[in-house]
């Protein structure tokens, strides 16, 4: 039985005439508990939040003498950047920064070739296919990975 307090009241007519009172709970009242409505809530929401998206940055510097192309794989998702066909071009001897957006804690990995020849290839490879223990990362907020693409 809930406390006096606990409860509200609501009148009831029809047509301008009263037909009574009745008392029913009060809408934070539970057998639980509101410490334990509150757990239970916020479990619920904990669950139920997809992954966010992570605005990061890769750093590509090319000590190459050849212009390079680079491709950034996601190892679970199956994301890929650019995407659509498109490869990050880097000129010789240049760095660029390239922004991505990505799922928070996703795995990536790059893959990395001479323009014009894939056989002299890097990390996971144009196709992503080749062995790397060294070439992914993880996909962190406001983060910035370093890809050295060596001689």
């Amino acid at each position: 039985t809930p406390h006096p307090s606990e409860l509200r009241s609501a009148t009831f007519s029809h047509k301008g005439r009263r037909l009574g009172v009745a008392p029913f709970p009060h809408p934070c009242s539970t057998p639980l508990g509101d410490l334990a409505m509150i757990r239970i809530s916020l479990a619920a929401l904990l669950f139920s939040t997809p992954a966010f998206a992570a605005d990061m940055s890769v750093f590509v510097r090319n000590h190459r003498q050849q212009d390079v192309a680079v491709e950034l794989f996601g190892r679970d998702s199956g994301n890929v950047w650019p995407g659509n066909d498109k490869v990050f071009r880097i000129r010789p001897q240049a760095k660029k920064s390239v922004p991505i957006s990505c799922d928070n804690g996703e795995h990536i990995c790059w893959g990395a070739w001479v323009v014009g020849n894939d056989k002299l290839s890097a990390g996971v490879g144009p196709d992503n296919d080749q062995p790397c223990d060294t070439c992914c990362f993880i996909c962190v907020e406001h983060s910035t990975e370093t890809v050295d693409l060596a001689q």
